[in-house]
């Protein structure tokens, strides 16, 4: 089996080469695009495994060129780099198709254990809720990503936070955050509300028929 190819759009050269870096140490075949256009006309091109895109791009920024991108395939693995953690951004993104995001400054560890999770997602083949096909999800939800996700929430005996099971996962906050909420209006997941004394109350989940 040939290497993962990967492409890297981003305007800032450093970035793109810090990507090809850890690319090399995670064998990776990295391709780099320095704006939104020519990283699309590389996935008309190219049959990527995963798309790494920056958020601020000139030209075309990466809302648009994933706006693009999914028009041009609808299954490939989109990660968003992104200096903004704002949800409604998140949301923007996962609306158009984003499946995960990474924080800049870049951390390798981080990326490299967050593009394998996606390529390990992309082949992977899975018995649970094979209901869930692609074209019932909402959009910007992965059939592929969500079972991953099911597998997790039915090894949990106990109530987890969003936040915890971004730990176990591996997966962005947002993007675990809008599964969940997927799974609870489906009905798949009990949801549990602590009250504290100053703020919002902490919400945990735990799938349905998993209590002890």
């Amino acid at each position: 089996m040939g290497k993962p190819l990967i492409l890297a759009i981003d305007d800032d050269q450093d970035i793109l080469y810090t990507i090809k870096a850890i690319g090399d140490h995670a064998n990776w075949d990295v391709h780099v695009a320095k704006d939104g256009i020519k990283g699309l006309e590389l996935v008309k091109t190219f049959k990527f495994d995963l798309v790494i895109i920056d958020y601020y791009m000139p030209y075309q920024d990466g809302m648009e060129t994933l706006k693009k991108i999914r028009e041009v395939d609808s299954e490939m693995p989109v990660m968003v780099l992104t200096v903004d953690e704002s949800q409604e951004v998140a949301k923007q993104f996962m609306d158009l198709g984003a499946n995960d995001f990474a924080l800049k400054p870049i951390k390798a560890p981080d990326l490299i254990s967050r593009v394998n999770l996606h390529l390990s997602l992309k082949d992977k083949k899975s018995n649970e809720i094979q209901e869930f096909t692609q074209d019932c999800l909402p959009k910007g939800l992965n059939k592929n990503t969500l079972l991953f996700l099911l597998e997790q929430l039915n090894q949990n005996k106990e109530y987890y936070s969003a936040e915890d099971i971004s730990e176990q996962t591996g997966m962005a906050y947002p993007t675990v955050n809008r599964y969940l909420r997927f799974l609870e209006e489906e009905g798949y997941l009990d949801v549990q509300h602590e009250y504290g004394n100053i703020g919002r109350p902490k919400i945990s989940y735990l799938l349905k028929n998993k209590r002890r």
